[in-house]
């Protein structure tokens, strides 16, 4: 597992739920109007816990804990690649 800069991933990466032509923000917003009250709570008390889906500069899953990483002003978070699909 690795720790990666939330700053730079906000200022660099891509994300697979962003729509064409959004930008960072509006993802942002959209993601953070998605959240459920005991998810943020959650984030507040008891940090970013699950790391998220990082591989070749895009966040595949995680995208919620980005967001509240940045809100919650955290320097990193933990990432992992995307797993190999095993058949």
């Amino acid at each position: 597992m690795k720790k990666l800069s939330v700053a730079k991933i906000v200022a660099m990466a891509d994300f697979a739920d962003r729509e064409d032509g959004e930008s960072t923000m509006d993802l942002f917003t959209r993601l953070f109007e998605e959240m459920s009250d005991e998810f943020i709570i959650s984030c507040e008390r008891d940090g970013i816990r699950e790391p998220i889906n990082f591989q070749n500069g895009c966040v595949y899953n995680g995208q919620h804990r980005v967001v509240m990483a940045w809100i919650l002003g955290h320097k990193t978070i933990n990432a992992v690649p995307l797993a190999p699909i095993v058949s």
